[in-house]
Formats: C-alpha cells, sequence, structure tokens
C-alpha cells in the first residue's frame, strides 16, 4: 500500500461512504502537573499569571493514598475518593481558586477516626476565564 500524504485526504470520501466529508484535524496535546499534598489544615490554591491563561484541574483525589508529608503513620493506607468534579467546578475555568482541604471531610473515604488529605494537580491553558478575577 502506497503511502498518501495528510494533503491528499482533503477531499477523499470515507472508506464505505460515498460522500464526500470533510475530515477532523485532530491535536493531541500532552501535559505534566506536578501532584501535591495538601493536609487538612491547609487550602488548595491555583492561578494562572498569564493575562488568557485559566485553570484546568488534572487530578484531585482526597483519602489516605500514601506514606508522605500529611501522614505519618502506615495504618489505614489505601483508602480513597476522586474529587476531581468538584475541584473542576470551583477551580476550573477561572483565573484562581482557593479550597479549604477540611470542607472535604463529610465525604470520608476512610474510616472515620483518620485524617485524610488532598492530592490535586492543575495546569494553566490559554482561554476565556469563567469568572471577573
Amino acid at each position: 500500500m502506497e503511502a498518501v500524504p495528510p494533503a491528499s485526504y482533503e477531499n477523499r470520501p470515507p472508506p464505505g461512504s460515498a460522500r464526500t466529508l470533510p475530515y477532523l484535524q485532530l491535536f493531541i496535546v500532552c501535559f505534566s502537573a506536578e501532584i501535591r499534598e495538601y493536609c487538612l489544615t491547609e487550602y488548595f490554591n491555583a492561578s494562572c499569571p498569564g493575562p488568557s491563561d485559566v485553570i484546568l484541574m488534572t487530578s484531585a483525589v482526597y483519602g489516605r493514598m500514601r506514606l508522605g508529608r500529611c501522614i505519618r503513620g502506615d495504618y489505614n493506607l489505601g483508602c480513597s475518593n476522586d474529587v476531581i468534579s468538584l475541584f473542576d467546578a470551583q477551580c476550573s475555568g477561572r483565573k484562581s481558586c482557593d479550597v479549604s482541604v477540611r470542607t472535604l471531610v463529610d465525604i470520608r473515604p476512610c474510616q472515620r477516626d483518620f485524617a485524610s488529605y488532598l492530592e490535586a494537580s492543575y495546569i494553566c491553558i490559554t482561554g476565556k476565564s469563567g469568572d471577573n478575577q
């Protein structure tokens, strides 16, 4: 089979189709966001410096995932809940946001007597802000 340059695809019908449809150009962007720990008494603070940059949450998990800065004892580890939808609603599309980790305590992904923490990450993307900040 002969390789066909991308420009020649523009007016070709899709396989099995008799009509001509425009082809979709797909751009895939890879990103790497640093995941940070936020202890129960701390705030998750996110902000984007560029004039047209906004926050895009990439992860948010609340629980006792592993030993670290917020969890010192190795008991009751491995319990967590994905809370990305909560952080998307409060942060994604905005220039900045501040969320108290303490607001997550009612989620209780682990046994009641064990404190949990937040692991979260975000990136800044160019876009239109959803707030007036």
